[in-house]
C-alpha cells in the first residue's frame, strides 16, 4: 500500500514538472509576449492587493 502511494506521489510530481515545462515553453516563445504576460500578471496582482487595502 505504501509503495502504491509513493508511486502516485512521484507520478504527480513528474506531471507537475511536465506542465511547468510546457507552460514555460509557451510563455517564452516570444520575448514581447513574455514581457506583456508578466506585466499583466504584475498589474493584476497589484490591483488585487490595492483592492484589499481599500476594503480594509
Amino acid at each position: 500500500m505504501a509503495g502504491n502511494a509513493a508511486y502516485k506521489i512521484k507520478q504527480i510530481f513528474s506531471l507537475y514538472a511536465l506542465y511547468a515545462k510546457m507552460d514555460l515553453a509557451w510563455l517564452l516563445r516570444d520575448r514581447t509576449f513574455a514581457v506583456l504576460a508578466v506585466l499583466a500578471d504584475v498589474i493584476s496582482n497589484l490591483s488585487s492587493v490595492t483592492g484589499i487595502f481599500l476594503l480594509a
